[in-house]
């Protein structure tokens, strides 16, 4: 009785020992075999601390005008000379010229300034005076009065009249006008020899 109890005894403590092996300490899983490269296949290596050049910088190129364009400055000293000009745009593609324009110049226009005066004259009675006027300007144009009207075809710097009373002349151009001062004409009769002269 005593003998079938160890047995029993003994065989449950070994039972709990593989028991114990089990769950306490599982076996590791197997590691599948590391295969190896051979040298022939291996990645060639790189040298990662050298710096990669940089690409080159290329100048874009310059667009050569046509021989037409190249000769121009020869052309543009010929049409200074010319009431014609025009205008030529051009690119790298080719060129356009503009039509034919004229180009005019007006002159400036000096407003009229009187530089000498005409004088009063003392004639006698038949003869023929003559005003005179001196100005300065541009395209002058003069025109002479008698008594505040015009006279027809007077319209120079001289007046030749024997006409008595009183004259002035307006001078002009587009920049203005200037008026000159009044003057007179005077005319005295001429005494008939034998005629008896009266005393003082």
């Amino acid at each position: 009785m005593i003998e079938k109890r160890a047995i029993l005894a003994a065989v449950l403590m070994g039972a709990v020992f593989l028991l114990g092996q089990l769950f306490l300490f599982p076996t590791p899983p197997a590691t599948p075999p590391i295969e190896q490269v051979p040298k022939s296949a291996e990645a060639p290596a790189t040298k990662k601390d050298a710096p990669t050049p940089p690409a080159p910088v290329v100048a874009p190129p310059i667009a050569t005008p046509p021989a037409a364009l190249r000769e121009r400055p020869q052309q543009r000293l010929a049409v200074v000379e010319s009431p014609l000009y025009r205008a030529v745009v051009s690119s790298a593609g080719g060129a356009v010229t503009s039509a034919s324009a004229t180009v005019s110049v007006n002159p400036v226009v000096v407003a009229p300034t009187i530089t000498k005066q005409p004088l009063s004259l003392t004639l006698a009675l038949g003869a023929s005076a003559t005003f005179t006027v001196e100005a300065s300007g541009t395209d002058l144009v003069y025109q002479w009065f008698h008594e505040g009207r015009g006279l027809l075809a007077a319209t120079t710097a001289i007046l030749k009249t024997n006409i008595i009373g009183t004259y002035h002349v307006v001078v002009s151009n587009s920049a203005g006008q200037v008026q000159s001062r009044d003057v007179t004409l005077i005319a005295i009769p001429i005494p008939l020899l034998g005629s008896p002269q009266q005393s003082p």
